[in-house]
């Protein structure tokens, strides 16, 4: 059903990420593109509102009590919750975890059942829509991966991933959008690469300190912007250095997080919207 992954997809710059094109065999693909139509027709969501305001996708997963109806739909989630789907990223990966995460390929092998998630997802469409602005993973995520699959009517502008490195290393987090506290300032990343939002594209990096990235807003939407996405991730991981233990964030960022918060529970209880 899907291609082999091989040592020339893999990339280290700016951090280790593959891209792979056509990853799924064309009549499977062109199967499971049917039945993303017509899942996709029951969870659009088209958004006219706040243009400042990130839109959380809505989800599909493979338990849903409609799931016996899309099993192509199924079959490729289950492939993504695999150990034959992860032992190529693990395999090729293994020698940056000690590194980056503090764990080893071992701590994770025979887990992938355990750690792995998974789930279809769909991204609002319309006019103007926010996605995620450039940002680093919470500390437990291992590994990230999505699989484009963009409906033939799909006729957007964006909706891309964005590929950043420190200018100057870590000086703290973005202070105007602390309740999702991992944003980085425009002003302290340089963009190194874009990576379209292409149909039948596999894409999939290692978490840590340096994997900065982003989703570019997404113009004109008729359709959703559908992918498969998920990962692994433990409890166990330990980032090289822990960005929320640096002393700008103990010093300032913790007490700007607590008050934001504070204003937002006022603002909610006397009325108005609060825009996070």
């Amino acid at each position: 059903m899907f291609r082999l992954i091989e040592s020339t997809d893999f990339q280290v710059t700016p951090f280790p990420h593959l891209v792979k094109d056509d990853f799924m065999e064309p009549h499977d693909y062109s199967a499971l593109m049917s039945e993303l139509k017509e899942i996709e027709k029951a969870k659009r969501r088209v958004w006219s509102g706040d243009s400042d305001k990130v839109v959380n996708p809505t989800e599909w997963v493979k338990d849903s009590e409609n799931a016996e109806n899309y099993p192509m739909a199924k079959s490729v989630m289950e492939y993504f919750s695999s150990k034959n789907f992860y032992t190529p990223l693990i395999n090729e990966w293994s020698k940056y975890f000690p590194s980056r995460l503090k764990i080893t390929s071992d701590n994770i092998t025979n887990r992938v059942s355990e750690l792995s998630n998974c789930g279809l997802k769909f991204d609002a469409a319309g006019d103007f829509v926010k996605i995620r602005d450039p940002h680093i993973d919470a500390p437990t995520n291992i590994m990230v991966w999505l699989f484009y699959c963009r409906l033939p009517e799909d006729s957007s502008k964006g909706g891309d991933l964005t590929l950043f490195s420190f200018k100057r290393g870590f000086r703290g987090f973005r202070i105007d959008n602390l309740v999702d506290a991992r944003h980085l300032p425009a002003r302290d990343i340089k963009l190194e690469r874009t990576v379209e939002f292409k149909t039948n594209r596999l894409v999939a990096f290692m978490n840590g300190r340096d994997s900065i990235h982003g989703i570019t807003d997404r113009h004109y939407g008729n359709v959703s912007r559908v992918k498969f996405h998920g990962g692994l991730a433990s409890d166990d991981v330990r980032l090289e250095t822990s960005l929320e233990n640096s002393p700008i964030w103990k010093l300032f960022y913790h007490p700007l997080k607590i008050a934001q918060r504070v204003l937002i529970r006022v603002k909610t209880t006397f009325g108005g919207r609060a825009n996070y």
